[in-house]
C-alpha cells in the first residue's frame, strides 16, 4: 500500500520531467529550422540604417563661422578641384569630407598656429545644380543618374552604373539624344564596336542632360 501511494505521487513529477528533458533548447531549434533563421535574418535586415552625414561636393557653398573671429567667418564656394582657399591656412582639401570632418580639420589648423581653443562651426548650402543623365531601355537599372564630381563622365561609365545591359540590348544601335542651343540632336553610337576595340579613347563623353536609349534587338 505504501508503494502504490508513493507512485500515485510521484508520476506526475516523472512526467514532467520527462517532457522538460524531451524539449531542446530555443537556440539550438532555431538553429536547424531554417524557416525561424530566415525570419531572424529578416528581422535583423529590416533595421533602420543609420543616416549618413552629408559630404561635401562641387558647387556647394560652406558657411564657416568662427566664435568671435570675424575674419575667420565667411562663405566659400567648393569650386572644380574640390580644395578651398582659407585665411591663414591656404589650400584646405574638402571634397568628399562630412562636415564635422571639415570643422575638425579647419579647428585643429588654426589651433597648431593661430590661435586658442578655436570654436568653429560650418553650415552648407547645397548646389542646386545637379549634373545628370537619363539612360533608358535594355539596361537593368533604368532611369536618372548623377554625374559623379570629376572632369570626365563616359557612355560606358553610365553603362555600368545602369547595372549592365539586358539579354536582348542592341548595343551596336544606341542613340544619344542631346540638346544644345536649344536644339536637338540624336547621335548613334556603336558601343560593340567601342567594346571590342579595347581603346578607351573611342568611348564617349557625356554631357549633363544627355539621354541615352538602348533599344532592343531584333532576332
Amino acid at each position: 500500500m505504501l508503494l502504490l501511494t508513493f507512485f500515485v505521487i510521484s508520476w506526475p513529477w516523472l512526467l514532467c520531467g520527462e517532457l522538460v528533458a524531451a524539449q531542446p533548447e530555443r537556440g539550438a531549434a532555431d538553429a536547424k529550422n531554417p524557416v525561424l533563421a530566415t525570419d531572424a535574418r529578416q528581422q535583423s535586415a529590416l533595421k533602420p540604417a543609420e543616416s549618413e552625414e552629408y559630404r561635401v561636393r562641387v558647387g556647394d557653398t560652406l558657411n564657416i563661422s568662427v566664435f568671435q573671429e570675424p575674419e575667420l567667418s565667411l562663405e566659400i564656394k567648393v569650386p572644380q578641384s574640390g580644395s578651398i582657399r582659407y585665411p591663414l591656412l591656404g589650400v584646405i582639401q574638402v571634397k568628399g569630407l562630412a562636415l564635422s570632418e571639415v570643422e575638425k580639420r579647419i579647428t585643429e589648423l588654426l589651433a597648431k598656429d593661430y590661435l586658442v581653443n578655436p570654436r568653429v562651426s560650418i553650415a552648407v548650402e547645397a548646389s542646386k545644380s545637379r549634373r545628370v543623365v537619363t539612360i533608358l531601355g535594355e539596361v537593368k537599372q533604368p532611369g536618372t543618374i548623377e554625374m559623379p564630381d570629376q572632369e570626365q563622365f563616359t557612355l560606358l561609365q553610365l553603362i555600368g552604373r545602369a547595372g549592365g545591359f539586358t539579354n536582348v540590348a542592341a548595343i551596336d544601335r544606341i542613340s544619344l539624344i542631346r540638346t544644345e542651343n536649344g536644339k536637338e540632336q540624336v547621335i548613334r553610337i556603336n558601343v560593340s564596336a567601342i567594346i571590342k576595340s579595347g581603346d578607351k579613347n573611342k568611348d564617349v563623353e557625356l554631357k549633363a542632360g544627355d539621354v541615352i536609349s538602348v533599344p532592343q534587338s531584333f532576332f
